[in-house]
């Protein structure tokens, strides 16, 4: 081999080592948060997240990633919860209810009887949203993405038209909201809590029979299989969060959080942006599917309008909210109606 081969095949080697040696040097200093979530992986929520995600690994250049773990393959959320105080994960795309136990603020909006409609929730919103947030980063989490989930409604086996009917039937709710159990007891109902994964066993099974779910959730997860009936009363409002620890996200950098921040909170728009059509959806689908919606009149529809004033004083007596934010929502009710 001639001197000037072998002074080339020097310098290429000594330039696959430098680019290996800072390969490893960049992928060092790279900080992944590990996300889980109960919703399914090819789900749209899932998708959505990891093309974020992506983006965030292109403009941080590889310093910000994230992993997603879907379809409850890290347990439940409250096992997610415990596993981010520990660092076996750094975030959880959950419900604003799991947070109740840490911070009871991130699920203001979910309170039984509270919204009757969308726009009525958007109004509040776009002038709360930014405190939700600012409770929860004194609370030890960055809420990164908040999502409007929709309406929840009452899905059951036997036909319900007033409150008094509920009462005389096995109702789940969330093992991980003890606050909506708290306030059903207080309200004559006996709560049967159950993780998601559960709900349809417990359906099948008997063990419950009412459900309070999203129609496009409950197609998801087939408990619409499982129900006869549709009580087309608002009965609460959804919110998922990407939630992530505070002292892992506070490490980045502050254009990387900057950059996380801008991304999910797009990510978390077009979501409800799709969850408003999926729903929408959704009511015409359990239709077809043999679903018979009951719309509740006269004495009937006047049993579940008279509720929101009964919760409300059940959360003003026994709930741990803020009572600034408490009452700033409930304002911005008042006035949204008084338009």
């Amino acid at each position: 081999m001639s001197k000037n081969n072998t002074a080339k095949s020097i310098f290429t080697a000594t330039l696959l080592c430098s680019f290996i040696m800072l390969v490893g040097v960049v992928d060092a200093f790279a900080t992944t948060f590990k996300i889980a979530t109960l919703s399914p992986g090819g789900s749209y929520w899932v998708d959505s997240f990891k093309a974020g995600a992506k983006e965030i690994s292109e403009r941080t250049e590889g310093r910000v990633k994230f992993r997603f773990y879907p379809g409850g393959v890290m347990g439940s959320e409250p096992t997610v919860l415990r596993k981010m105080q520990i660092g076996q994960l750094q975030g959880g795309a959950i419900s604003g209810g799991s947070l109740y136990g840490f911070y009871p603020d991130a699920s203001l909006y979910g309170l039984p009887f509270t919204f009757s409609s969308r726009a009525e929730v958007e109004y509040v919103r776009a002038r709360l949203d930014d405190d939700i947030k600012a409770g929860a980063e004194e609370a030890g989490f960055t809420i990164a993405g908040l999502m409007g989930g929709g309406f929840a409604y009452i899905m059951s086996q036997k036909p319900i038209h007033s409150f008094d009917d509920v009462k005389n039937h096995k109702v789940w709710v969330p093992d991980n909201d003890p606050q909506t159990a708290d306030t059903l007891k207080k309200l004559g109902i006996n709560p049967i809590p159950l993780g998601v994964g559960d709900v349809l066993m417990g359906l099948q099974t008997g063990l419950i029979d009412t459900v309070t779910v999203p129609p496009v959730v409950a197609i998801a997860l087939q408990w619409h299989t499982r129900v006869k009936y549709l009580v087309k009363v608002p009965i609460l409002y959804t919110m998922g969060t990407l939630t992530l620890n505070k002292r892992d996200f506070k490490k980045l950098s502050k254009a990387d959080q900057s950059i996380v921040i801008e991304v999910f909170g797009r990510v978390a728009n077009d979501i409800y942006d799709r969850n408003i059509s999926d729903d929408n959806e959704a009511f015409t689908a359990l239709s077809e599917q043999g679903i018979k919606i009951i719309e509740p009149k006269g004495k009937n529809l006047e049993s579940w309008q008279a509720l929101e004033k009964e919760v409300q004083n059940l959360v003003l007596t026994t709930g741990n909210y803020s009572p600034d934010l408490l009452s700033a929502m409930q304002k911005l009710i008042g006035t949204y109606k008084a338009k």
